[in-house]
């Protein structure tokens, strides 16, 4: 579609084997493509991540004229989004906060186990979220609604200063995934 694409994932073998898959992929299609790696910290080491920035283009003649599009992912902590990228980059983002079932979460680099809170993740992030959002720019996010009740969910976010999208369809996404996850969408604008 033309698009740009960027990720942020905390698990580095996340990121590893998405970036893997895709090389192949474009290595299949015959597409031209490039990979660069580097490390990024932040002030004082307050935290470390791994960026993998690959361009793409569909053939030869697309690379003659420049037209590359970027996937990027960065294995590192959603939490510092803000200090991967510029303010008011992006015009959508997209997240899948852990079910509290089987994935936890991380808030912070000193963490030593998981959290099954989505509560505190979205409280940690979205500061930073809101940061790299355009103005009119728009949140998704998918959820256990079991372990995080819709309402609840808003009030965050509201809090966080984006505006929840109500009614109609926005609020028929729900259903039920296994017996202990009730999966829901929320779409919020800045």
């Amino acid at each position: 579609y033309g698009m740009d694409v960027y990720g942020a994932e905390i698990g580095d073998r996340a990121v590893a084997e998405a970036c893997r898959y895709l090389q192949k992929y474009l290595q299949m299609g015959k597409y031209k493509h490039s990979l660069k790696t580097e490390r990024v910290s932040g002030a004082g080491k307050t935290f470390t991540a791994e960026r993998r920035h690959l361009e793409l283009a569909r053939g030869r003649e697309e690379a003659k004229r420049g037209e590359y599009r970027i996937f990027e992912m960065v294995a590192g902590n959603s939490c510092y989004v803000n200090q991967f990228y510029k303010k008011s980059y992006f015009d959508f983002l997209v997240g899948d906060l852990p079910y509290g079932v089987q994935h936890g979460n991380v808030t912070n680099e000193g963490q030593t186990k998981l959290s099954r809170s989505p509560a505190a993740l979205l409280q940690a992030c979205l500061t930073a979220w809101r940061d790299v959002l355009k103005t009119g720019g728009v949140l998704a996010l998918a959820w256990n609604v079991n372990v995080l009740p819709r309402e609840a969910a808003e009030r965050i976010l509201e809090s966080a200063g984006f505006t929840v999208l109500h009614g109609g369809v926005y609020e028929r996404f729900q259903h039920r995934v296994d017996q202990s996850i009730l999966r829901d969408l929320v779409l919020a604008r800045k």
